[in-house]
């Protein structure tokens, strides 16, 4: 697990580093609050939700047997969890699986801590 405050682009990365794995993740499923697709356009709202930071999420990883469990933890704490991907072997690299069903690279993390 680790918190999304510098964003998916620069997070994903040091997650997958530190377990030794590669990830899909797909761009269809993205979390992506329908106030900043206004604001930003769907285009710009996506690149916010990968590529951005200060997000306060936290990104895990869960075994699929778990899935129906954290579903009913999601319910019973009125906290809502989305699953964006998958991990796959360290060789398979991160992707991100477009709309379009194109593989891509990670967009350059945006973020930066005092406009480093």
């Amino acid at each position: 697990m680790i918190d999304l405050s510098d964003g998916l682009a620069a997070d994903l990365p040091r997650l997958c580093a530190a377990s030794r794995a590669g990830a899909v993740v797909l761009e269809a499923v993205l979390p992506i609050d329908p106030a900043a697709a206004q604001l930003l356009g769907p285009e710009g709202a996506r690149l916010a939700a990968v590529a951005g930071g200060e997000d306060y999420e936290l990104l895990f990883t869960a075994r699929p047997e778990h899935e129906a469990m954290l579903a009913s933890l999601s319910r019973r704490l009125r906290l809502p969890v989305a699953r964006i991907g998958q991990i796959l072997p360290r060789r398979a690299g991160i992707r991100l699986l477009g709309r379009d069903g194109r593989y891509r690279t990670l967009p350059r993390p945006q973020f930066t801590h005092f406009g480093e």
